[in-house]
């Protein structure tokens, strides 16, 4: 079967989507378009410094011929030597006489107009009418007012009332240099802008490549290769701490997976006993019907299934507590809760007279199970005596469950919070438990805010101590 490579929007898409490319596009347009505005008003600050050089210039030549103008008749000699040598037209306006053009040959004025004498070197007067332009009261040509020349107008006072000098220099130079600067600047920003582009492609893939190395690490790593980490860079910028936040995240995984496994297995063993002592006891029973105690084969029965409800039961608390989802909650008296949980239980004296009024926000199956689950540990255990007590103050609320068993080590005070837990003493004398109720009891009381702790009981066994906030 033949095989067609995608191309079009979708791969410009997938291309687009690498960071190293967008970081050095967006660098290259801004480069580009900063230098670009940088280089336009550096030749508009350019070409007005030259024009602005030229005005001066020939500001400069016409002070000096105004001065010799007003020092003089018109239709005298004026040799003047110009500040601005590449002056071309100087037109002298007068009164009553019309605009006049003062041309320049050489280092020389010469002054031209009706009445006026022709004032110039000798190899400068041919063709001198040719020169001669006479615009009455008309302002000089439009031809030098436009962007080839730079007009420059001085008054001056002259026998006849003050007259007006205008000089029109060419700015072929200026626009030559200008032209040179811009030529420059085509050249030199795409060359810069390449150049930026190509480091910033380099550095940035220097910058990525640690995330490059996590991200392939982090895909080679499985739910059985979770002991691996990613790797971690020397420095001390927001890779490393992305590398170490994903190495954090691991060792919870680890540790969660490591956690889930011991459950399986352990739930598994939980659920299996029950049911291979209840299929035992039938199974003996069938083989020998005559002989069969079939009450007792029933409460022996009873006995297991009531142990796999527990187990159910208890499992099912923690999965949906450990899943987090929100439960309605209300004010409540726990003393209610505790005096109803204690008229089940059986076979030890239970004293509640320390019971006070005690209200707590919180969900009322989740404390009921709390309660149930810290008498029935401490009725298992107790040598025949568990006292409750509850009290509220400080703003909190405390319950004391107390029995007068061998009690806990101090050594495994933490530990019996945990999942399927239980003391070597406590296997022998176990008679019913599942390993789960103090566990229970640990995730209830941190979902409501609270803390429950282990201690030595005045009865002489253990004292479990659960404290939550007050309502």
């Amino acid at each position: 079967m033949a095989t067609t490579q995608q191309t079009g929007p979708t791969s410009w898409r997938a291309l687009w989507g690498s960071v190293r490319l967008r970081i050095t596009v967006v660098v290259a347009l801004l480069v580009g378009v900063t230098l670009s505005v940088a280089g336009f008003v550096l030749v508009n600050r350019i070409e007005a410094a030259l024009v602005n050089d030229v005005h001066e210039e020939d500001r400069d030549t016409l002070e000096l011929l105004r001065a010799a103008i007003e020092d003089s008749e018109v239709s005298q000699d004026v040799f003047l030597r110009p500040a601005n040598a590449e002056l071309g037209l100087v037109y002298l306006e007068i009164p009553g006489v019309g605009t006049v053009e003062l041309h320049l040959y050489g280092h020389y004025f010469y002054l031209q107009g009706p009445g006026v004498e022709a004032l110039a070197p000798d190899d400068a007067t041919t063709d001198a009418n040719d020169r001669v332009s006479l615009f009455g009261q008309d302002p000089p040509p439009s031809d030098v007012r436009g962007d080839e020349y730079a007009v420059t107008e001085y008054p001056i006072d002259t026998p006849e009332g003050q007259a007006t000098l205008t000089a029109a220099t060419s700015l072929d130079t200026v626009s030559q240099s200008v032209d040179k600067v811009r030529g420059a600047l085509w050249i030199s920003i795409p060359v810069l802008v390449g150049f930026i582009a190509a480091i910033a492609w380099v550095m940035t893939g220097r910058a990525l490549s640690p995330v490059n190395a996590i991200t392939r690490r982090v895909e080679e790593i499985t739910g059985t290769t979770l002991h691996e980490r990613v790797p971690e860079p020397d420095s001390h910028d927001e890779v490393a701490h992305l590398a170490r936040t994903m190495n954090s995240m691991l060792d919870r995984l680890e540790t969660s997976a490591s956690r889930q496994r011991q459950f399986v297995s352990d739930a598994s063993h939980e659920l299996r006993s029950p049911v291979a002592s209840i299929r035992a006891q039938l199974e003996v029973a069938l083989l020998h019907p005559e002989a069969a105690e079939w009450d007792d084969v029933a409460r022996a029965v009873l006995d297991e299934d009531e142990r796999l409800e527990r187990v159910v039961s208890d499992l099912l608390t923690l999965a949906r507590l450990d899943e987090g989802t929100p439960r309605m909650v209300a004010e409540l008296d726990l003393d209610d809760v505790i005096h109803e949980e204690a008229a089940r239980v059986r076979d030890v004296n239970l004293n509640v007279a320390g019971v006070l009024a005690g209200r707590v926000v919180g969900n009322r199956d989740d404390l009921t199970s709390m309660v149930r689950n810290l008498l029935d540990n401490a009725a298992r255990h107790a040598a025949g005596t568990v006292a409750v007590s509850l009290s509220a103050g400080g703003g909190e609320v405390v319950l004391v469950v107390d029995d007068d068993g061998s009690g806990i080590p101090e050594a495994d005070r933490r530990r019996v919070f945990e999942r399927f837990t239980r003391l070597e003493e406590g296997r022998s004398r176990d008679s019913g438990g599942t390993g789960l109720g103090l566990a229970v009891v640990k995730r209830v009381v941190d979902s409501h805010g609270g803390g429950v702790a282990v201690a030595d009981s005045p009865l002489g066994g253990a004292r479990v101590v659960v404290r939550l906030p007050a309502a």
